[in-house]
């Protein structure tokens, strides 16, 4: 076999197992700033590439609600300068801007004078299998009956936030527990004492924004938590929203029991303090749901943290 033809069948090797896996491999020339990718890029992606798609960057536009550490070259240029591998996970947009994930894998050639020369590396096709990961991951971060967080994650990602930037300038929690919650269970049974905090975590995930985390941290009570919400109108309008109860907009649904008229206690911190634990939050809003209970149904007690 002449040595033309070994290469013509090493170059279709090549192709037929990117075909057969989806991955995408490409071999960059630096000094000609030309280039082969092998690999159907526009079958995965929906459109052809582009050179910046094989440099390691987040390039996604939309919002991501996938929890991947994504790197910038910046961050790693030492570890392209000595030639070393690299390989993690990062993302590319589609046609459409969506992110499209796989595993970034590739090193760099340098000649004798440390100039780069060669760019090689592949692009794993992991988006499958990331977004089911997401998925378990997500549903693990669940309370399953009421669908707001559970209390581990809650408090994962309130740590965290307390810990960035998110809260410089202050926050907020609320300690919200259903008023009679008991007699709902003895009187109506635990089906309908289900559907009570159903309603009220889709009510508490309707009144506050996104980015809040709404958690059930067990039994009747839940908690909301809010990053840079700080003394205020804004502050003031939401306690306000909260207390004034699940129907105190919208009519009681028909087929509820005539007696039974879910209501909310509120316990509430407001922060502005630079260092604070969720601990050193909650024990002062639950001291603020204290005072709230005491003072009867649809209750909402506030105290500061400075």
């Amino acid at each position: 076999m002449s040595y033309q033809r070994k290469l013509e069948r090493a170059e279709e090797r090549v192709e037929m197992l990117t075909v057969l896996s989806r991955d995408v491999i490409f071999d960059i020339d630096c000094q000609a700033q030309t280039g082969e990718i092998f690999g159907d890029f526009e079958a995965r992606f929906n459109r052809e590439p582009q050179s910046d798609d094989l440099i390691l960057q987040k390039r996604c536009d939309k919002e991501c609600s996938i929890d991947l550490e994504v790197h910038d070259i910046e961050r790693i240029r030492d570890i392209v300068a000595q030639g070393d591998f690299i390989d993690m996970e990062t993302s590319l947009p589609n046609a459409e801007g969506d992110p499209i994930w796989c595993r970034y894998q590739s090193f760099v050639l340098f000649n004798g004078v440390g100039c780069p020369v060669r760019h090689v590396g592949r692009l794993l096709d992991t988006h499958d299998m990331v977004m089911r990961e997401a998925t378990l991951r997500k549903k693990a971060e669940l309370d399953g009956l009421t669908g707001v967080f559970n209390r581990e994650a809650a408090m994962a990602r309130i740590e965290k936030a307390l810990a960035s930037e998110d809260c410089s300038h202050g926050c907020s929690l609320f300690l919200v527990d259903v008023d009679n919650f008991k007699q709902v269970n003895d009187g109506f049974g635990h089906p309908e004492g289900d559907r009570v905090l159903k309603e009220i975590a889709a009510f508490l995930g309707r009144n506050m924004r996104k980015d809040d985390v709404v958690a059930r941290l067990g039994g009747d009570e839940f908690a909301v938590f809010a990053a840079g919400l700080v003394p205020g109108p804004a502050l003031e309008r939401v306690l306000f929203q909260l207390s004034g109860g699940i129907y105190a907009r919208n009519p009681r649904p028909a087929d509820m029991p005539e007696d039974l008229q879910p209501s909310i206690s509120i316990g509430a911190v407001v922060c502005t303090r630079t260092s604070v634990t969720f601990d050193d939050l909650y024990q002062v809003a639950d001291e603020a749901l204290y005072v709230a209970k005491r003072g009867g149904k649809s209750q909402a007690a506030l105290r500061r943290l400075d």
